[in-house]
């Protein structure tokens, strides 16, 4: 727990989850309370230096995420929504998602604790993130560590779904495979456009270059004269930190500039 901290804050809906289970499974509540307490500890201890560092740049991080993840959005209730719902479906495919929240749903009242814990690290991340939607903009891949334990879950049933079904299912995932891996090898200025929009993946060019990315920010910078830098998105932003440290403290953030 506290390396997937290190990695990502959502790791804390795993502990949502154990309180899910807390509530919902008694015969196992001292192992969870004493467990996951003592998990917590340790967690909290590995996580340490990040809380340390926040205390020290006032909780900049902490309040980024949270205002990420909360902040009112300009869409429309249906358009979060939907586009929360088909973040789920197609991220997996909609075939497989169909599969595993039907499995996951069963679980919840399955007699078996295996499959009723594995549907415990399912429902709370799936619904803590689709009350999120309902407030502000999630991203697809927020909710997807539910799908660890849910897959897990679609696992054990996989051998009662027909092979025709599971056919389906395996050749979609392949398929969907292909069609990122396609996406993200895309070159740059790539002509092919979709209803108006280039196919070409702006994601994946954060990873490539960065040093020639900075200097060219930092020549630019030196020969404007500007007094700071206000990268249009917080992925830039911690390149430029990175990788031109001595302009971290010419550097805005969107809280700054407003």
């Amino acid at each position: 727990s506290g390396l997937g901290f290190l990695c990502k804050y959502n790791m804390v809906l795993f502990f949502l989850s154990l309180g899910f289970l807390f509530l919902f499974y008694p015969r196992w509540r001292s192992q969870i309370f004493w467990g996951g307490g003592f998990a917590g500890l340790i967690a909290l201890v590995i996580f340490s230096p990040v809380i340390i560092w926040n205390a020290q740049h006032e909780w900049v991080s902490f309040l980024f995420q949270y205002n990420h993840g909360f902040s009112v959005s300009r869409h429309s209730f249906l358009k979060r929504t939907g586009n929360y719902v088909g973040g789920l479906l197609i991220i997996v495919t909609p075939l497989l998602c169909i599969l595993c929240v039907k499995e996951n749903l069963s679980a919840l009242w399955s007699r078996n604790p295996r499959y009723f814990f594995l549907a415990s690290f399912f429902w709370p991340i799936i619904l803590f993130f689709a009350y999120s939607a309902s407030k502000g903009w999630v991203q697809p891949n927020w909710p997807m560590m539910g799908y660890f334990a849910g897959l897990i879950l679609l696992a054990a049933a996989w051998s009662a779904y027909s092979k025709p079904i599971r056919a389906v299912v395996f050749g979609s995932v392949v398929l969907l495979d292909v069609v990122v891996m396609a996406y993200f090898v895309i070159p740059d200025g790539f002509s092919l456009s979709i209803a108006g929009h280039p196919l070409e993946s702006k994601r994946m060019r954060e990873f490539h270059k960065l040093e020639e990315l900075a200097e060219t920010v930092r020549v630019a910078f030196r020969e404007s004269g500007a007094s700071a830098i206000l990268p249009k998105s917080h992925q830039l932003f911690g390149i430029i930190a990175f990788y031109a440290p001595e302009l971290r403290d010419k550097l805005l953030s969107p809280w700054d500039a407003i």
